[in-house]
């Protein structure tokens, strides 16, 4: 569930914004956020001193689509048509989402990749977990 939201979260702050991040197939040099992305694949990976090799997931996406609109909100979209709107906005090449419109807890993802047809969002956090530091890394990835 976190990953969704994550992803979710992610979609929200790059949908409201343009920004430049890959120079896309058509040779512009500008691609959009807004529009509708689907959901390819999130994967994570794992990384601890008591963990002898990193540990990795890829989830693949399940219909899943977010639509980012000028006005600064994204709708998530589950396969059942069970739909959400988050916010978002961007700031250089930083997705930043929440569910409030005063962006009380936000999430916060590296734009690493924005073409007219691709996304691909990256997330990188630690923390300490009965004493140890484990770091986490998300990438997420969406396709027009």
């Amino acid at each position: 569930m976190r990953i969704k939201n994550l992803s979710l979260l992610a979609f929200l702050f790059i949908c409201l914004s343009q920004i430049s991040c890959k120079k896309d197939s058509s040779g512009s040099t500008s691609a959009s956020i807004l529009g509708k992305w689907t959901l390819l694949n999130t994967k994570a990976k794992i990384s601890a001193a008591f963990l002898p090799t990193p540990q990795e997931q890829t989830e693949p996406g399940n219909g899943e689509t977010y639509e980012a609109k000028s006005d600064g909100t994204i709708i998530f979209c589950e396969s059942t048509n069970v739909c959400t709107t988050e916010y978002y906005k961007i700031t250089g090449n930083t997705l930043t989402t929440s569910s409030s419109s005063t962006f009380t807890n936000p999430e916060t993802f590296d734009i690493k990749t924005l073409t007219s047809n691709s996304l691909i969002l990256y997330q990188k956090s630690t923390e300490i977990i009965q004493g140890e530091n484990v770091t986490t890394e998300v990438w997420i990835t969406f396709s027009k």
